[in-house]
């Protein structure tokens, strides 16, 4: 009998903006610069100085809490596809993946995928990760993207598990407020990564989450990232989600309701964040909630390791 393993994944009603490596006849349409870090501690602009690979994002939506695009390529269709931290996994869309001339191999086991809808799908089917193709010519990594029947209304492509592309030998950094994907060899980043360089909690411009590194968790090699915030009295684990745009919790976890207080995750305090009554999550690595792109658009994530196996996550306020 075939394993059905339950991830969440985040997912966006996609809409173009602007972000500059000027594009190449390789790169897909809509591929954006990508400029240079001047925001941030001197860890980071020297982390970041001269990456290997730099892609530019997209913005949904005109500002900073906006979910991050990635323009790509898939056979020979252009895509959009959503970074979202949420997903252990990529996923593209079976109408996508159908019309992309690329087969489908059908014949593995389902796994199943969580929506913010609170709706269960279960997959079809999988693509080799690196028929997925972005900004330079860079073929994405990781194990295969997952291919799903999501609904017509639903206008994304699918979701860019960005941990999945970090190796042993390869560091990736996903900039939230450069709106960049940064690939770097790991023997030129080791010198540069925040856990050598602490950004503690109080630190000037910024705000720190509470955690370092951040607590994985993973299922067969796959990994998504899970913080302690606090409400009242309540402790809860809220899944990081670059894929949400705003942090919604279980109502059940509150102490007092909603309005008896802010959300404490380190040095933040959310003060409008949303109560669900229904919360579906994942059997393997439940949760209580997810932290939103309106606390996270100020964050990097540094992911090393073999697909995300550590990670940090550093905040500040650019400007």
């Amino acid at each position: 009998m075939a394993r059905t393993t339950t991830w969440l994944v985040g997912f966006a009603l996609v809409v173009l903006s602007a972000c500059g490596n000027q594009p190449t006849p390789r790169d897909p349409a809509g591929a954006q610069p990508c400029a240079r870090a001047t925001a941030g501690p001197e860890w980071f602009r020297r982390l970041s100085m001269d990456p290997e690979q730099c892609i530019g994002l997209l913005r949904e939506r005109p500002h900073a809490a906006a979910l991050r695009i990635v323009p790509a390529v898939l056979g020979t269709r252009g895509v959009r596809l959503v970074v979202d931290t949420g997903s252990a996994r990529h996923v593209i869309a079976k109408s996508v993946a159908d019309g992309s001339g690329l087969e489908v191999d059908t014949d593995v086991a389902p796994t199943a995928i969580v929506s913010p809808s609170n709706k269960v799908r279960s997959s079809v089917g999988e693509l080799p990760a690196r028929t997925i193709q972005v900004q330079g010519g860079f073929r994405v990594s990781g194990q295969a993207a997952l291919v799903v029947e999501l609904p017509p209304t639903w206008k994304h492509h699918g979701f860019l598990s960005p941990q999945q592309l970090a190796t042993q030998q390869r560091v990736v950094v996903l900039d939230l407020p450069g709106d960049r994907l940064l690939v770097l060899p790991y023997r030129q980043a080791a010198a540069w990564l925040p856990d050598q360089t602490r950004f503690p909690s109080g630190a000037q411009h910024g705000f720190w989450l509470g955690s370092d590194p951040i607590p994985v968790c993973s299922s067969d090699g796959n990994r998504v990232f899970r913080i302690n915030a606090e409400h009242g009295r309540a402790v809860m684990k809220l899944l990081l989600d670059t894929g949400m745009r705003t942090t919604s919790v279980a109502t059940r976890r509150l102490h007092g309701g909603a309005s008896a207080g802010p959300l404490v995750v380190g040095d933040f305090r959310a003060n409008d964040f949303t109560a669900v009554d229904e919360f579906v999550t994942s059997a393997s690595c439940p949760t209580d909630g997810v932290l939103g792109m309106d606390v996270l658009k100020d964050c990097v994530f540094v992911f090393s390791g073999e697909r995300g196996q550590n990670v940090q996550v550093r905040c500040w306020n650019p400007g």
